[in-house]
Parts: structure tokens; sequence; C-alpha cells
């Protein structure tokens, strides 16, 4: 742990210490247990989509794959 600067003569400690509450939001664990379930519904949200429409995602938004990249000789 890093070490504060000695305190100037006269200074002394404070007398009541804050109340933090652990953190909700920006980087801290919540956050990334947050992320995480987000990341599984969404690639099993996908998963079923295309289990159930029989196409995949790019072709269900229009983009052709399978056909190379068009500029062979």
């Amino acid at each position: 742990r890093a070490r504060a600067a000695p305190r100037p003569a006269g200074v002394s400690d404070p007398s009541v210490q804050p109340d933090l509450s652990p953190a909700f939001f920006g980087f801290c664990d919540n956050a990334e247990v947050w992320n995480s379930r987000a990341a599984m519904i969404g690639f099993f949200a996908l998963l079923f989509v295309e289990l159930f429409s029989g196409r995949g995602i790019l072709s269900l938004v229009g983009i052709e794959i399978g056909k190379g990249l068009g500029f062979e000789l």
C-alpha cells in the first residue's frame, strides 16, 4: 500500500472516518458481473434467433456471405 506524506506539525488525525459504501457504478466488481450477464444473455439470444430462423445473423441483416470477396480473377 502507498504511504502518505508526513503530516505538517499541528495537524492531527480526523475524529470521524467517512462511511464509504461499496461502489455500484464505474469500474468495480459489480459492473463486471452485470457486463458478463448481459454478454451471456446476448449470446444465447443470438443462438436462439439463428436456431428458430434457420439463418445466420449476417444473412438476417442482408449481408450475403460465402460468395467470395468479389474481385477474383
